[in-house]
């Protein structure tokens, strides 16, 4: 049943056993996989050249937090004329290259830090049996690709603080999406105007009465 449930999404792994050491589920896994294709020149090989133990986290199960250790192997290119004259065995897309954790257990960080953000994000991180540092939190949350948005229709303008009390910026809304849309570096009417004529579209503008934004809302 464990092996059903933790594995069902890797892959084609074989589970090898199982050990509980502490408050943690240690699982070693291996491909099962027999011939497997250089990425250099996508020639099948068997030989295998070497082993190695590659530690990698993932989702917590029954309160305990879950340690992949994975058998990975080195083969040999049977092509003589590849560049490449061993490679790593490819893994799965739910077990990125030199990631120390599984795509679903990042996607779970990222969700929690949203929400959180860093020091109160890793609290709650460490209570589900996800520990990570509030810079590990950030930095996952920075590696994340910007959403593109198209250009909202109804676009709600307003002031943000770089500085309390000093360097202001303008921040732009999808009302309609209720989502932020861009903070601009500062709150000038040329600023503003040069990424409306970047992006055509906007026919509704909603500010406040702030006499800054008044003069933006012209363009």
């Amino acid at each position: 049943m464990l092996d059903a449930l933790m594995l069902q999404t890797l892959g084609a792994f074989h589970l090898n056993f199982t050990e509980i050491v502490g408050t943690s589920i240690l699982l070693q896994i291996s491909r099962t996989n027999l011939l497997v294709a250089c990425p250099a020149c996508h020639h099948y090989s068997r030989r295998v050249h070497s082993r190695y133990t590659r530690t990698v986290a993932d989702l917590p199960f029954s309160d305990r937090i879950v340690k992949l250790k994975i058998k990975v192997r080195r083969f040999f290119c049977a092509n003589s004329a590849c560049s490449s004259f061993t490679f790593v065995e490819p893994l799965s897309p739910a077990i990125p290259p030199f990631a120390r954790r599984t795509q679903r257990l990042t996607e779970a960080l990222v969700n929690i830090t949203y929400g959180l953000v860093g020091e109160a994000g890793a609290r709650l991180a460490f209570l589900l049996k996800m520990p990570s540092s509030s810079r590990t939190l950030l930095r996952l949350l920075n590696a994340q690709p910007i959403p593109q948005y198209p250009t909202p229709r109804v676009l709600g303008v307003d002031e943000w603080s770089w500085k309390k009390g000093g360097i202001y910026g303008a921040i732009l809304v999808d009302l309609e999406r209720r989502s932020p849309v861009e903070l601009l570096k500062d709150r000038t009417a040329e600023t503003f105007a040069k990424w409306l004529q970047t992006h055509p579209g906007v026919e509704i503008i909603c500010r406040d009465r702030d006499t800054v934004l008044a003069v933006k809302s012209q363009f």
